[in-house]
């Protein structure tokens, strides 16, 4: 259990906070983007550029569901939206945790609310609205054109994002869950794309047949990077630039290519955190983009960054953006390899892998610093953490339950 720290200035000016989860947001696509080549970021560039993002950072799991239970609820099973428990309030979710603070709480998805039924799933968690495609093509008409099995386009939800924080009364909370960059691809009737080109060394990983897939599905990333840059940028253009945090991250890698099991041991399960603060938020800040992380740690830094006198729970997450890092938690965990700043190590851990360089920087110019080396060593004491952390996330949805029905005055058992 955690305690942020007691800030006046925050409880007098809490800001808007957006933490946006993005369909298959994959680092080990993102090291072939290259401007006026292979533009993979589109207007989000600018952001990346001048904001903060840390690269050497690994999704919670390698599925949409199970990433989002585990970021937004700190649950371990992608079914629990859909279980015996899926109407119990889980203590120190996100959506609980900002209501109580005095915050509207908000999911929004360019997808289906019915989805595994997280739409009804976040409602009982705190959140106070839910929006999904259904609600787009009701409030913008013209995104049914581009309708798909999994939604519509992504620009819808940020736009309607972007009309909330305009004329919110009250600090907001919103949620977002995008869903264009998935398959079966299709790319909006009216975006053009930006120049992509691929290099052989990622074309070598695709299969002919699957080529002109591939080349739709680069697009789509590009699509998807493109339509956040520009909802970042109209935040930076409006009045909420001064009030508003704005995060994001990959719900996991992109699928669609293959790996070098000797060099991309954690770049094949690694996606970026993207943060905007503005500048009065910044007190007691430092960002070090050398520090390793994973989805665990994005809720702590942004209740640290909004929050005064705010209670949470982590299983090992922490202030990336904090003036002193943690080591005990400077780790990253995905459901096939853990990393920490001395190596890799996949799951089951027999051996550690060193990493090609130790430091990584938004300026590195190819792969972030994020390859492994085939040189291995002896894990030593550990070989056991995959198993034992497993172990205490299991634990704790567990103990979440639990208090639950206890508050409730239920039957624990």
């Amino acid at each position: 259990m955690h305690t942020t720290a007691d800030s006046s200035f925050l409880r007098n000016n809490p800001p808007h906070i957006v933490l946006n989860l993005m369909e298959s947001f994959g680092t080990n696509m993102l090291v072939y983007d290259e401007l006026d080549k292979n533009d993979l970021l589109g207007s989000l560039r600018e952001h990346f550029e001048s904001d903060f993002v840390f690269y050497r950072f690994l999704s919670g799991a390698n599925g949409t569901a199970a990433s989002l239970v585990g970021l937004f609820f700190n649950a371990p099973d992608a079914q629990i939206s859909l279980g015996n428990a899926k109407n119990i309030k889980l203590p120190y979710n996100p959506f609980g945790i900002y209501a109580d603070s005095g915050y509207e709480t908000i999911y929004i998805t360019s997808g289906y609310a019915s989805w595994r039924g997280v739409g009804d799933y976040t409602k009982i968690q705190g959140a106070h609205k839910v929006y999904d495609a259904i609600t787009l093509m009701d409030k913008y008409p013209e995104s049914k054109h581009d309708k798909s099995a999994y939604g519509v386009p992504d620009e819808y939800a940020y736009k309607l994002a972007f009309e909330i924080l305009d004329n919110a009364t009250k600090p907001t909370f919103i949620a977002i869950l995008t869903t264009s960059n998935h398959p079966p691809y299709q790319l909006p009737h009216n975006y053009t794309p930006k120049p992509i080109s691929l290099p052989n060394e990622l074309l070598s990983k695709i299969t002919t047949q699957s080529q002109a897939r591939f080349n739709l599905a680069t697009q789509l990333f590009q699509y998807a990077n493109d339509a956040f840059g520009e909802f970042v940028s109209e935040i930076k253009r409006s009045h909420l630039a001064k009030n508003t945090i704005v995060s994001a991250t990959g719900d996991h890698r992109i699928r669609d290519f293959g790996d070098n099991p000797i060099t991309d041991k954690a770049l094949y399960c690694s996606v970026p955190f993207y943060i905007y603060v503005p500048q009065a938020y910044r007190a007691n800040l430092l960002y070090d983009s050398s520090r390793v992380g994973w989805h665990k740690d994005i809720l702590p830094t942004l209740y640290e960054l909004s929050l005064s006198n705010a209670t949470y729970m982590s299983l090992g997450g922490r202030n990336m953006l904090a003036k002193k890092d943690n080591d005990k938690y400077a780790f990253g965990f995905n459901a096939s390899v853990w990393i920490d700043n001395n190596g890799i190590y996949p799951i089951p851990t027999e051996a550690g892998y060193l990493w090609q360089v130790s430091q990584v920087s938004k300026d590195s110019k190819k792969y972030f610093g994020l390859r492994s080396t085939n040189e291995h060593f002896d894990p030593k004491e550990k070989k056991d953490f995959a198993t034992l952390y497993n172990e205490l996330f299991n634990y704790s949805i567990l103990w979440q339950i639990h208090k639950a029905k206890e508050e409730n005055g239920q039957n624990p058992r």
